[in-house]
């Protein structure tokens, strides 16, 4: 379970990377070049992506012990499914016009890894309870 878990981390980690970068860089173009925008763009999309990506290859890969406690599986899936409704709105908001097709490939692309690693945790169950 932890190998495919670990496979999962290091695609959605690499894939949140580009995804990062491609939204930041995009915003700024869509938005006459202007830093602000574009900075809460960052806090308001990107931010979550990021945070759940560093929270997934944390836990795979330092602290692999976590993932069998009930309350840390719990609180991933919570994130994970904030994650994914968020940047669900993120795409309902996206100017496809203006927005190129491989930036929009790029965007499905972060969507499909993040629903892939929600359900991959929502899959898994505690051999724990609730302690630390």
């Amino acid at each position: 379970m932890h190998t495919r878990l670990k496979i999962f981390s290091i695609a959605y980690l690499l894939i949140t990377s580009i995804t990062v970068l491609v939204m930041l860089v995009a915003s700024f173009e869509q938005f006459n070049e202007k830093y602000l925008p574009s900075f809460m763009l960052a806090q308001k999309f990107a931010l979550p992506i990021v945070i759940s990506a560093m929270a997934v290859a944390f836990l795979t890969f330092f602290e692999p012990e976590w993932l069998e406690l009930r309350k840390t599986l719990v609180g991933m899936r919570i994130i994970l499914t904030l994650t994914l409704v968020l940047f669900s709105f993120f795409l309902k908001t996206v100017n496809l016009k203006i927005t190129s097709e491989t930036t929009i490939i790029i965007y499905l692309l972060q969507w499909v890894a993040t629903l892939a690693t929600t359900f991959q945790f929502f899959r898994m169950k505690s051999n724990k309870g609730a302690q630390i």
